[in-house]
């Protein structure tokens, strides 16, 4: 994945959690995650039931299965993740 950083692609939702959401890309059988500070400026509540992130002020809502469009930021080839944002 380093030599993707920057890229974009896009992903489905595979998990949501309080520190952010974790994204399988379509183009590579790859996962990462978005912390929940790279969401933007929205404040993010974590719905456990519902395994759901929604931002108080909008309403925004990204679930399992959710679409997201993510940028390659950052790749830790040591602990084997991918950053996206």
């Amino acid at each position: 994945m380093k030599e993707h950083l920057g890229e974009e692609y896009a992903g489905t939702v595979s998990s949501a959690t309080s520190f952010g959401l974790f994204v399988t890309l379509d183009a590579m059988y790859v996962e990462g995650l978005i912390h929940i500070t790279e969401l933007g400026g929205e404040y993010f509540r974590f719905d456990e039931t519902r395994q759901e992130l929604r931002g108080e002020r909008t309403g925004i809502r990204y679930a399992l299965g959710s679409r997201v469009r993510v940028q390659v930021s950052r790749v830790d080839l040591d602990g084997r993740k991918s950053i996206f944002a």
